[in-house]
């Protein structure tokens, strides 16, 4: 079933033909390998989700740091009800907390992970610089320090 989504914003119209599943759109744009559909508009390329929610928001941007989020988890819905703005640690919590987040290298040693949550719990060392400084994911780090792996250390 198809359905036809108008959106207003400012100076144009938006259209999207999307397939509408347990009250999601789904964006008709091609899915890429990350399962985002991204969007070209205005010089910018943009995820269509991201779109959805600035037209749904009178065609204003989201606040610089924060993510569009989807309530869903479905990458490619482009249902506005469906999208919240988050920072990047929520999001990080929110997959976490649905269980779609990828674990942690083990090539990480038990001295290690406690150095990384020593230094990190310091406050003066960011995930960003622990990640480069042991070579692994910034979400890595995040779950890490948050326990979600190595629970055992």
């Amino acid at each position: 079933m198809l359905t036809l989504i108008v959106r207003a914003r400012p100076r144009a119209v938006s259209i999207f033909y999307g397939v509408k599943m347990s009250n999601c759109i789904i964006s008709p744009l091609p899915q890429q390998r990350s399962g985002y559909a991204n969007e070209y508009r205005n010089g910018l390329v943009k995820g269509a989700h991201v779109w959805a929610w600035i037209d749904a928001h009178g065609g204003t941007f989201p606040p610089k740091g924060l993510h569009i989020c989807h309530k869903c988890d479905v990458r490619n819905c482009i249902n506005p009800d469906h999208l919240f703005l988050g920072t990047p640690q929520q999001n990080q919590l929110d997959k976490i907390r649905k269980g779609r987040h990828r674990y942690a290298p083990k090539s990480l040693s038990n001295d290690q992970v406690l150095l990384i949550r020593k230094i990190y719990g310091g406050g003066k060392v960011s995930m960003a610089e622990l990640s480069d400084y042991f070579n692994v994911s910034e979400t890595a780090i995040f779950l890490i320090i948050h326990r979600v792996t190595y629970k055992n250390i």
